[in-house]
């Protein structure tokens, strides 16, 4: 089965190769970027949302030329919420897509960033024949050594995204680990004092963590989403099949 890998954030389009008349499409939005800190004396800021997941089968007509969205990933922030990420789509946002996770929130005064929603988070942004859920951004510690919110991790292909860790009053900020084998990483939250919250180490539509307490500190960004079309040609078959029949077998 041949396939190809769209992970340029941004539009583009795909040409049906000869003889394929259906395509399976396995698309991730982008991850939320996580939120920010602009006072010392404030806490943590929270992590980001992870994307969803959707997969279909959908017919496709040989040599036709097909547009697609890469999700971009939501920026983190310093003092606003960290950006939204955008959802990925082929052929149409109607026609199948993913939503991309939502940006962590900035502390306010002593309160705790909250994490960011989830893609997937209302029926309707997400179209697909199989739907995942990312997970949600984790809230950030409450204390006076504020550490920011880990970010949730991307949807597996076949279960939802893990929750980013809600520190409350204790607690070391991790990195989200991936649902199942199919899914992406969150991004870590900051421990220390000013330290900037971490972009997932890997893959695609993982959230961003939130940052720590301290002055004009930034959310990590989140990961840009992903788009794999798999297709199997009738060419290929007709032309095994006359040979076969042209050896007499």
């Amino acid at each position: 089965m041949a396939n190809i890998i769209l992970n340029t954030p941004g539009s583009g389009t795909w040409e049906a190769p000869v003889g394929v008349v259906g395509v399976t499409a396995s698309i991730f939005g982008g991850g939320g970027g996580g939120g920010g800190n602009v006072q010392t004396t404030a806490d943590g800021g929270g992590g980001a949302g992870g994307s969803a997941f959707s997969y279909s089968r959908i017919a496709v007509t040989s040599g036709s030329l097909y547009n697609y969205v890469v999700g971009i990933a939501g920026s983190g922030s310093i003092a606003l919420p960290g950006l939204n990420a955008s959802a990925s789509w082929f052929m149409h946002p109607r026609t199948q897509s993913a939503a991309g996770g939502g940006g962590g929130f900035p502390s306010v005064g002593t309160v705790p960033g909250v994490g960011g929603l989830r893609g997937h988070s209302t029926a309707s942004d997400t179209i697909g024949d199989i739907k995942w859920s990312g997970g949600r951004g984790g809230n950030a510690r409450n204390s006076s050594t504020g550490r920011g919110g880990s970010a949730g991790s991307s949807a597996g292909t076949g279960s939802d995204g893990l929750n980013g860790f809600d520190l409350g009053t204790a607690g070391v900020p991790v990195e989200t680990t991936a649902s199942d084998a199919g899914g992406w990483v969150g991004g870590r939250g900051a421990a220390v004092t000013s330290g900037p919250g971490s972009e997932p180490s890997t893959g695609s539509g993982g959230g961003g963590g939130g940052c720590s307490e301290g002055t004009s500190v930034r959310g990590g960004n989140g990961r840009d989403g992903r788009i794999k079309l798999e297709w199997t040609s009738t060419i290929v078959s007709t032309a095994k099949t006359m040979f076969v029949l042209w050896m007499g077998d």
